[in-house]
């Protein structure tokens, strides 16, 4: 099968992105059950999707546990990048 083309890639993922931009849009039917004399009615009522989130601010103790892990990770980094100088200059 031959490669796709960058027009090809370039459509293909429009496409993608206007399927999404849909599904977003799209309204979720839901049944709602009436009860009448002696039969049932069902009738779909439309529901408006619920959108993301939004993320709260997190308290200053855990900007700060963050902030600590962030620099222990670096101060490991620097440490093993320096112990792989180190090695190089001694098999040097």
């Amino acid at each position: 099968m031959p490669k796709k083309s960058k027009k090809e890639k370039i459509l293909a993922d429009l496409r993608r992105r206007v399927r999404t931009e849909q599904s977003l849009t799209t309204q979720i039917p839901t049944l709602v059950k009436e009860e009448t004399a002696h039969t049932f009615r069902f009738q779909v009522k439309k529901e408006a999707a619920t959108p993301a989130q939004t993320q709260e601010m997190q308290p200053s103790s855990e900007l700060t546990a963050i902030k600590r892990d962030l620099y222990k990770t670096f101060i490991l980094a620097t440490l093993a990048i320096a112990v792989e100088i180190i090695i190089y200059f001694v098999k040097r």
